[in-house]
């Protein structure tokens, strides 16, 4: 009567490694049912369906995209991601990228927005306008897994891309990012050991996007940096500690000249205020203009917090110390 009763399968252990055994042409994605946590996903798309509203003389409100929300209500994820920073931005499914929705999402009933699509829906708008002109297409070509990839990780070792794969499993790495690491000289490296003081994914994204632009090709095996100083480092603006431009100004340091990153953070935030008689004038004052907001976190918006927090800081233009405002902020709402 059509339903599954019982699945047939054969198991290769390690069908994605270097064995005679053929790779797999598919990837099942799954979370478990008993572990894993409801979330509401909003699927935006584009507002409207033709690239020029109301082209051709029509009114341009019959173009409206009705379809340009979508709500998932029964979707579920992997619990580790409720232990996140709420700005954390994710890959769902390969159906795009997503984060949390600042004013909806709380603990108990997470809400995420997708922020951008993997593929351009105008394309595929183009592409079918193309067809209406043309021969129809081709056959589509064979299902080949290593054809497929891109050329990046085709031209990866057997053993550099089952890093690829570890990074990306177990520290939610981009492909791109796990890539970058694994064929940057010394850096998949530096990143393993570094990983071990710091969250895995704040490691990655100061190791992309500010050690390596600051090494300028060099060995990260050569530096004398520590992997462990780097880490403390990164935890420190992580934590809420440190704020960018000031980690970044550290890190310039300790390139150049060495030095503990704890002491090196001392000095450069002496300046900042961190008084509390100082600073709660300035936060009463702010809150009170957001009443509304105040409302919307004791309902359990707490995402608000950073939206306070960013008030606070741009109010004392940026002389006051990130955590301490954040702790302030919070006992206060």
């Amino acid at each position: 009567d059509g339903a599954v009763t019982e699945l047939l399968c054969t198991y290769y252990p390690e069908a994605r490694s270097s064995s005679p055994i053929p790779r797999a042409k598919g990837i099942i994605h799954w979370v478990d049912a008993r572990r894993s946590l409801p979330v509401e996903v909003r699927l935006y798309d584009r507002l409207f369906s033709a690239p020029v509203p109301g082209d051709g003389g029509h009114d341009f409100k019959e173009d409206i995209n009705m379809q340009a929300l979508e709500i998932l209500q029964d979707s579920r994820i992997e619990p580790s991601i409720a232990g996140d920073a709420p700005s954390t931005r994710f890959q769902f499914t390969r159906l795009g990228y997503f984060w949390q929705d600042p004013e909806d999402s709380r603990p108990d009933r997470l809400v995420f927005n997708r922020i951008v699509a993997l593929r351009d829906t105008w394309e595929k708008i183009e592409a079918q306008a193309a067809q209406t002109k043309t021969n129809p297409p081709p056959p589509p070509p064979r299902l080949v897994r290593e054809k497929s990839k891109p050329p990046a990780i085709r031209a990866l070792g057997n053993e550099v891309r089952q890093w690829v794969d570890q990074a990306m499993n177990t520290a939610g790495l981009s492909e791109k990012d796990a890539i970058l690491l694994a064929t940057t000289p010394g850096a998949s490296a530096y990143y393993k050991e570094a990983a071990r003081h710091a969250r895995p994914g704040a490691v990655a994204t100061w190791l992309i996007h500010s050690l390596m632009p600051a090494c300028k090709g060099q060995n990260l095996s050569a530096i004398s940096l520590a992997p462990a100083n780097f880490a403390t480092l990164v935890h420190m603006v992580d934590s809420g500690a440190l704020t960018t431009h000031v980690a970044r100004e550290v890190l310039s340091e300790m390139l150049k000249h060495g030095g503990d990153p704890e002491e090196l953070a001392r000095r450069k935030t002496r300046g900042l205020v961190e008084d509390p008689a100082i600073l709660l004038p300035i936060i009463d004052g702010l809150l009170a203009e957001f009443p509304d907001k105040i409302a919307a976190y004791r309902n359990g918006k707490t995402g608000l917090l950073g939206f306070f927090v960013g008030q606070i800081m741009k109010a004392t233009g940026g002389k006051a110390k990130p955590h301490i405002v954040k702790d302030l902020v919070r006992d206060r709402l």
